[in-house]
């Protein structure tokens, strides 16, 4: 029973449609249910059990602290209320929206694209057989660009990040960071690079033998870094991180 209050839940008072959505990203609470049956509401400050009370109320069993959820005319909860937190309820979000997932998503695309650009490099230094073709090429530049701006991309945003949480509430005075601006020219380039890479999949898929065949290792890798990127390219759509939206 406990179980359908499980997930992740963030603030409601948040920015939603502009850059600064992003500020959000990682201030979420977790509901969980621990082997004894208790609700766990974990956050920055700690974990704390709970135990109902009432329908849709929990109480903290060291302390009278109390938590409350929200249902709709479908019986799926909806909202968190937390007893000291009386200017905002908290969200529940989908496992996309998490921060664990955007982390996930961008290291994973970072990593084919560090591989991707170790692999372009190396090929350098083969022995060359017969000219590619004129989609291979595109192909292979596509995934380069595309890489290039992703490392890049991932780099200024890991940097910002971690520059905006040391400077606290005085970044704001500042915004947008030179940084900031930087890194949606740079998304915008990877999303641009993104689309070649994908539009690129057919040819890569048709060079298979012949004088222009890629071996089947490459292919799949084309295919995996080009199915990351555009991942990376929806987690960033949907985090405000593309579209100069400040």
């Amino acid at each position: 029973r406990a179980g359908r209050f499980a997930g992740a839940y963030q603030f409601t008072r948040r920015n939603y449609t502009r850059l600064e959505r992003i500020a959000s990203l990682g201030n979420e609470v977790a509901v969980s249910v621990d082997q004894d049956g208790y609700l766990v509401l974990s956050g920055p400050e700690g974990a704390n059990a709970y135990v109902e009370t009432a329908p849709l109320t929990f109480r903290d069993i060291d302390s009278d602290n109390t938590i409350a959820f929200r249902e709709n005319e479908d019986g799926e909860i909806t909202h968190l209320f937390v007893s000291g937190f009386t200017d905002a309820a908290f969200e529940r979000i989908a496992p996309l929206q998490t921060a664990q997932t955007f982390n996930l998503i961008l290291g994973l695309a970072g990593f084919l694209s560090l591989t991707t650009l170790i692999a372009a490099w190396s090929r350098r230094f083969q022995k060359r057989g017969d000219e590619p073709s004129a989609p291979a090429r595109y192909a292979a530049w596509s995934a380069i660009v595309a890489a290039l701006s992703a490392v890049a991309t991932i780099g200024v945003l890991t940097a910002e990040m971690a520059g905006a949480a040391n400077a606290g509430l005085s970044y704001l005075l500042v915004w947008p960071s030179g940084m900031i601006i930087a890194s949606q020219w740079l998304a915008a380039l990877f999303a641009l690079a993104t689309a070649g890479a994908l539009a690129g999949l057919p040819a890569s898929w048709s060079l298979i033998g012949g004088r222009n065949g890629w071996p089947i290792s490459r292919r799949l890798h084309y295919t995996l870094f080009a199915g990351a990127a555009a991942l990376m390219l929806a987690v960033m759509w949907m985090w405000n991180l593309i579209g100069f939206k400040y």
